[in-house]
């Protein structure tokens, strides 16, 4: 009562001590340095004077009053009756501590005074800072494992709340999500699989019930502000949770890479299954689209449109070395016609600068033969960043260095010509194929300016007379990104696909491919490769067998070798089944070109050639050319499969190296 009263009306001390005597109580020892606030009016009450008299506390009332005590030491609000105190530790920031420091320093010395309520203080303070900084947002993640086509099923115990600078990459961004996600369900289903970046797909989640498919190019591109962002104008979100900066999205596995062995159900898994309110399929169909019909409702949904588009791509690098060494180079220009591929060094080649980080990014290497080994050091040229390689056999001369170098450029330059030409040859036969590519796009052959000792070469204890390097596009290799895959062996295509590997099959496929497309002439063996940021596979580093010894090189047995191992399981492959790829022959005649109208295939003349006009069945195919030496595009009957005997490659007084598929032109001698 004393606690609730103190204080409200003017207190008499001659009534107080008159009272107080009347009770036969010492009004110190029962209301310490309180004895003269007693309100006046109270003694009007019956038998107030005798209750006020008569009064004792418990154990349990005396706590509660020690603590409202305590907290009316540090009240701001003087209705209490008293003026606000702290502790002299709390009073002043001390010279040289900061606005956020010194609060922190208060919530530290307040949470000695009365312990538990620091923690509420603490909290507080952080949310106001963030709000101050305006550079976080808040990501809220959950993870769904898909069952069928639409089904999607919540793992409750998996979510949780990141905050992610605005200025971060998406794709970095994405990576660290995938990795608290796998480390949590690592633990709640230790039986898993790993999930790795190539395995989620991304929803935009709105409530409960309704998400949106993210493109790839959403989570990849941009910065994190740029998705959220994309998520306001693609109204995922309210205007509120814009300003918020709070997005919420759900990370999804299907069930059968999770588990690809029991393929039961995970305990964490709810029985809560989520209505497929998706837009789109799994398949990757685009948020930007600009109508969106939710599928469990038969009414549409109000057209969304946006002339917003994400920007175009900041410099963003995988990775930040302490400092970069810088390097001055030239690089060769390619010219590639057909499979022909031509690179030299042009005498008025202007110099370019390539970073390289000083701590010289190693375990990225990769054997590209029995005998050497390229290792990768990750660089920067202009806004790209590349993985730069050098020979790591030191018994090599310099020139053969470089020689292998160029064999490696032009080994890759022709792969990509002829995929090409096998995706054509698959989409002409309606057979869907996944995408895989050479990572040769932006590939860069240069030759590094004489330098002292410390030059690259020596740092990376080479001879300081190897100056020749090649730099391909950089790909991921973060710890949720899968490592390097390899899909064929050096000497023969290895496993057959698993039942469902497309990717696998495809590049079986392709392998078959390219000796048809060849003439057996040249066979890609060691294909092995890494995703991109798009998810697309690349592959790196390829090895061959040929006719005419490239490098490390089996020649024609190894082709017949490896062409013998793939037939083995040819028919069980679905590509080369559909592609009808054993029926498949190309048209070896020479090309109808503005400058040669006549002649033969290096050194074939056409009178040996064999044509078998009464058996049609096999499938011939017409092989795309340039101009110079590349193929016409023609049906004809069938032609005996001619071996081609390509040279190797020359250089001509220009300092030109040329090589590629079918035979060089007459300039070449």
């Amino acid at each position: 009562m004393h606690v609730l009263l103190s204080g409200v009306f003017p207190a008499s001390e001659p009534i107080v001590q008159q009272l107080l005597s009347q009770a036969g109580a010492d009004s110190e020892s029962l209301y310490p340095a309180q004895a003269d606030s007693i309100p006046r009016i109270i003694f009007d009450l019956p038998g107030a004077a005798e209750q006020i008299g008569n009064f004792q506390t418990s154990d349990f009332t005396s706590d509660i009053w020690e603590l409202a005590q305590g907290y009316k030491r540090i009240a701001s609000d003087t209705r209490l009756g008293l003026p606000r105190t702290l502790n002299q530790s709390l009073q002043k920031t001390p010279a040289g501590i900061t606005s956020a420091a010194s609060k922190l320093i208060k919530i530290k010395a307040l949470d000695k005074a009365l312990p538990g309520i620091a923690k509420g203080m603490t909290r507080i303070q952080e949310a106001k800072e963030m709000r101050e900084q305006g550079k976080k947002i808040k990501m809220i993640i959950t993870l769904g494992i898909s069952e069928g086509l639409k089904r999607i099923v919540l793992v409750p115990s998996m979510r949780l709340v990141h905050n992610a600078q605005e200025d971060l990459p998406i794709f970095d961004v994405i990576g660290t999500v995938i990795s608290l996600i796998q480390e949590a369900h690592a633990k709640e289903s230790p039986e898993a699989a790993k999930i790795y970046r190539t395995m989620v797909s991304f929803y935009a989640v709105e409530t409960t019930t309704r998400y949106f498919l993210l493109t790839q190019g959403n989570i990849s591109d941009g910065t994190i502000s740029d998705l959220l962002a994309h998520y306001f104008h693609q109204q995922h979100i309210s205007k509120a949770q814009y300003e918020a900066k709070t997005i919420n999205m759900m990370l999804v596995v299907k069930r059968e890479r999770l588990f690809p062995d029991t393929g039961s159900r995970s305990a964490l898994s709810s029985s809560r299954h989520v209505p497929a309110r998706i837009s789109g399929d799994e398949s990757g169909n685009s948020t930007s689209s600009v109508t969106r019909e939710s599928f469990s409702s038969k009414r549409l949904r109000n057209v969304r449109s946006s002339a917003w588009r994400l920007p175009a791509p900041k410099s963003q690098f995988a990775r930040n070395p302490p400092t970069f060494i810088e390097y001055t180079f030239k690089r060769y220009e390619v010219k590639v016609e057909g499979t022909d591929v031509t690179l030299w060094m042009p005498p008025n080649a202007p110099a370019e600068k390539v970073l390289v980080g000083s701590d010289w990014k190693a375990g990225l290497s990769i054997k590209n033969s029995k005998a050497t080994q390229n290792t990768v050091q990750e660089a920067r040229i202009g806004n790209e960043e590349y993985a730069l390689g050098q020979s790591q056999d030191i018994t090599l001369p310099t020139a053969e260095n470089a020689r292998m170098l160029r064999a490696e450029l032009t080994n890759m330059y022709i792969g990509e010509v002829i995929r090409k030409e096998f995706f054509q040859c698959a989409s002409d036969c309606d057979v869907n194929v996944p995408d895989f590519r050479f990572n040769v796009e932006g590939a860069i052959l240069g030759v590094l300016e004489p330098l002292e000792a410390g030059h690259i070469s020596a740092s990376l204890g080479l001879p300081s007379n190897f100056h020749d390097f090649i730099a391909t596009r950089y790909l991921p290799c973060s710890p949720v990104d899968k490592a390097v895959q390899k899909f064929t062996g050096n000497a023969d295509c290895g496993n057959p696909p698993d039942h469902g590997d497309s990717l696998t099959a495809a590049i079986h496929a392709f392998t078959h491919f390219t000796l048809l497309y060849t003439g057996n002439g040249l066979v890609f063996c060691d294909l092995q490769g890494l995703f991109n940021r798009e998810g697309i596979m690349m592959l790196i580093d390829p090895q061959s067998h040929s006719t005419h010894r490239m490098y490390w090189d089996g020649g024609a047995p190894a082709i017949q070798h490896f062409l013998s191992h793939h037939l083995e399981n040819c028919e069980d492959n679905y590509i080369c089944s559909k592609i009808e790829m054993q029926d498949l022959e190309f048209d070896w005649d020479t090309p109808q070109t503005p400058g040669d109208m006549s002649g033969g295939i290096a050194g074939n003349d056409s009178d040996d050639m064999d044509v078998n006009l009464d058996n049609p069945s096999p499938r011939i195919r017409e092989r795309s050319r340039s101009l110079t030496q590349s193929p016409q595009r023609r049906k004809r009957t069938k032609i005996n499969q001619l071996v081609l005997k390509t040279p190797s490659p020359v250089r001509n007084a220009s300092g030109h190296h040329r090589h590629g598929f079918p035979t060089p032109g007459p300039e070449h001698h």
